[in-house]
């Protein structure tokens, strides 16, 4: 997957204003970011897991942060997730990867990368049986 500059839009209220930053990202992994959208881009040493949970992005095409897209980023990777995995169709008919490794679930869907959870990993946690 190709890195992308994402802005933040999500609108904060109340007395939690959070900054909205833009980030360079390939998923919910961050590679760098502009606090506030301003200035240079600071390069995390690893990636950061972004919890997109509650948030809104937009894909911006203009660089004008001048951030490095061509970052190696495919050794980072693991080539497959770890623990036991099972190949799942979601309602649209996408098929989705659903691990579970140490009692920690994740499913490849946008709606765990966006909620944290999803009715992919309800269903087969409830369907598996805990081995003894």
């Amino acid at each position: 997957m190709p890195l992308k500059i994402m802005r933040e839009i999500t609108e904060w209220s109340g007395f939690q204003r959070q900054p909205n930053h833009v980030d360079l990202m390939d998923g919910d992994r961050a590679y760098a970011y502009v606090p506030w959208g301003k200035g240079k881009p600071f390069y995390f040493r690893t990636f950061q897991r972004l919890d997109k949970r509650g948030r809104r992005f937009e894909e911006v095409q203009r660089n004008r942060w001048r951030f490095d897209l061509n970052l190696r980023i495919e050794a980072e990777r693991p080539a497959q997730p770890k623990g036991q995995t099972w190949r799942v169709s979601g309602s649209n008919g996408n098929e989705y990867v659903v691990s579970e490794s140490n009692g920690v679930w994740t499913c490849s869907c946008p709606g765990h990368g966006f909620r944290g959870r999803c009715r992919h990993v309800d269903e087969l946690r409830a369907s598996v049986q805990p081995q003894v």
